[in-house]
């Protein structure tokens, strides 16, 4: 009879951001134009809790959002065509974010990123921006090897994080970023996930 105690299959390859055909066009980003957040405001309540100078450009409005927003620096964009949205995000990071509570992460969802690696991460880089992700997310590695972005263990850190990255710093970081989003539009890591798995393959019928 076989143990419940059982080791998790160690994973063949890692995937990586998958691929975004994206055709980004737009000029160079600037390091002062807020943060950008794919969703709608109405299920994120928690960015309600940053402070109100904060300029913050949520994406997928809905009607409920509109009072939610009253009193902030938010700029709501109703929803558009997924395929659509990196054309359109105007600011100088994509906040990938999920908990039920502010400021820690909280609830399945947000734990869910400790594994998962969400649709908005590719999104964001194909688009040549810089990504928030929260430091235990399986994103988070990426992010610092590559230096495209910040990571955070709690989303009060989020404004100073910010504030302290100086123009230079954030420029490094866009370039860095460029390089990476040519690569997730062009499908670089699936190829590469694939070419891993068949040179396992290989080695295994020799």
């Amino acid at each position: 009879m076989q143990s419940r105690n059982q080791e998790l299959i160690k994973p063949v390859t890692w995937f990586g951001p998958s691929l975004n055909k994206t055709k980004y066009f737009r000029g160079r980003r600037r390091f002062d134009k807020g943060v950008d957040y794919a969703g709608s405001l109405f299920k994120a309540p928690f960015l309600q809790q940053l402070p109100d100078d904060f300029k913050l450009n949520i994406y997928g409005a809905k009607e409920n959002d509109q009072k939610l927003a009253e009193h902030k620096s938010i700029q709501l964009h109703p929803r558009i065509d997924p395929e659509a949205i990196p054309l359109l995000l105007e600011g100088s990071y994509g906040l990938i974010w999920d908990s039920e509570q502010y400021p820690e992460v909280k609830g399945s969802l947000g734990q869910y990123e400790r594994y998962n690696t969400p649709a908005k991460f590719p999104m964001y880089l194909s688009a040549n921006e810089p990504v928030i992700v929260w430091s235990h997310a399986s994103t988070a590695p990426f992010v610092r090897a590559n230096q495209i972005g910040l990571t955070i263990e709690s989303l009060d850190q989020l404004p100073n994080a910010i504030a302290t990255v100086t123009e230079k710093q954030y420029n490094q970081m866009l370039t860095n970023t460029i390089r990476i989003g040519s690569l997730i539009r062009s499908g670089f890591f699936l190829k590469k996930a694939i070419f891993d798995v068949m040179e396992m393959m290989y080695v295994q019928t020799e």
